[in-house]
């Protein structure tokens, strides 16, 4: 590989390496949603029976477009219960900044 290409990975690794930490600690509690959270479990279990037609509900009284968070937390919500939301915020974000 060229050494370039090398350096990108090794950011890209490192500047992961908190989200995935975090992630980590909280699966391995017994980690609870509330608040913000416990609306978007409530959303994301939904998917497959009920799927959402709106996306996460804003303070200012709207829903944000498009259900796309839902659909993409769904499938580590039913392998690992509300555990894996967490898990999938930390994978969105390390995706998100590796592709930056």
């Amino acid at each position: 590989m060229r050494p370039r290409v090398l350096m990108v990975i090794a950011i890209a690794v490192l500047a992961s390496a908190p989200i995935v930490g975090a992630a980590i600690a909280v699966a391995g509690d017994d980690w609870i949603p509330t608040s913000d959270d416990a609306l978007i479990a409530l959303a994301t279990r939904d998917v497959g029976r009920h799927t959402p037609t709106f996306g996460v509900y804003s303070r200012f009284g709207f829903h944000h477009p498009g259900p796309a968070l839902f659909v993409t937390l769904a499938p580590l919500y039913r392998l690992l219960g509300p555990e894996g939301l967490p898990i999938g915020a930390a994978l969105v974000a390390s995706v998100s900044l590796a592709g930056a």
